[in-house]
């Protein structure tokens, strides 16, 4: 079934209420062993939580529409408040991608694939770039291709990295996609979905 905001709560240690957007599920049934091994292939983070597409896991079929959850191993024991992070971060440095970001450039570039756009080389893994940053968090933003049976897919992703109750974490939003309006829409997806959990998370007073 589909989560609302209100109802739908997943925890994590700490209590850290995470909301579940409307569409994405909890991972269920073979989703698992799936989510299991994207998390294996990532060194860097420990994944808590895989949310998959609904109506893509109730007709048995593969989607690139999820959300994971992740911390860095590095800042596992260590507790930093937003403002700290998000300072410590720093400036988002200029780049083509945040240029073509912008609302103008977009519109300008929109058919075309990022590509052309950026002129990424044909055999790049992934293009991940830092791209905006508000109160709430650090934003990274980009194209992943990745071979599957033989075939090599597309998919965009947006990386919003944040302090919550103390621990550094990320909210990985993923779609189908090679354009930068794909981005765009995942990054839009990023910061409602971060501004929502933050509010979910209120710091004690």
């Amino acid at each position: 079934g589909r989560c609302d905001l209100s109802q739908c709560q997943a925890r994590m240690g700490d209590d850290i209420r995470t909301p579940i957007p409307d569409g994405l599920c909890e991972v269920r049934d073979r989703y698992v062993a799936l989510a299991q091994m994207l998390a294996a292939g990532d060194e860097q983070n420990i994944t808590f939580m895989t949310l998959y597409d609904c109506a893509a896991m109730d007709r048995g079929e593969s989607s690139a529409n999820y959300i994971l959850i992740k911390a860095p191993r590095t800042s596992l024991r260590v507790k930093v408040e937003r403002p700290e992070l998000l300072e410590a971060m720093g400036a988002i440095p200029p780049s083509e991608l945040a240029a073509v970001l912008d609302g103008d450039t977009i519109d300008a570039s929109a058919n075309k694939s990022l590509n052309e756009v950026l002129g990424l080389e044909g055999e790049i893994k992934s293009n991940i770039q830092p791209v905006d940053r508000d109160a709430s968090g650090y934003y990274l933003a980009g194209v992943l291709k990745m071979q599957v049976d033989e075939q090599a897919h597309t998919s965009v992703v947006a990386v919003a990295i944040t302090s919550i109750k103390g621990h550094v974490l990320s909210y990985n939003v993923y779609n189908d996609g090679d354009k930068p309006a794909d981005i765009a829409a995942v990054l839009n997806r990023a910061k409602t979905g971060l501004s929502g959990w933050i509010a979910a998370n209120p710091t004690a007073p």
